[in-house]
């Protein structure tokens, strides 16, 4: 008996891939969080501490926190110069990036003149 594809997705292949893909999340996540650490570790020098505070909201992070939640632990670096800066929560670390790259436009719009004083 052939099932079409809404009885195939309805049957237990339903069940199975939703196991599946949860097994295989959890997996790879912890996988990829040891490969973070060791490169964090050999590019920066310093390890993911266990439970800290978000140097800019102070906001309680965790190393055991899921991917995508708020308290999870980032690594702030400078992208210019490649140095550590600080641990920062997955918001704040957002914002960071964002207003790195599009500064020049944040600022227009929240209508902060910049002067730039160069240096002879």
């Amino acid at each position: 008996m052939k099932l079409n594809k809404r009885e195939y997705w309805n049957s237990d292949y339903k069940k199975w891939y939703a196991h599946y893909n949860r097994e295989f999340w959890y997996m790879s996540f912890d996988v990829r969080r040891l490969e973070q650490d060791r490169r964090n570790f050999r590019e920066y020098g310093v390890i993911r501490p266990e439970r800290t505070t978000c140097q800019i909201c102070d906001r309680i992070i965790t190393a055991k926190a899921e991917f995508g939640d708020y308290n999870q632990i980032n690594l702030d670096h400078d992208y210019t110069t490649g140095k550590f800066r600080g641990w920062l929560c997955a918001g704040c670390n957002r914002a960071v990036g964002y207003f790195e790259k599009k500064q020049d436009r944040v600022l227009a719009y929240l209508g902060i003149k910049v002067i730039t004083v160069h240096a002879k």
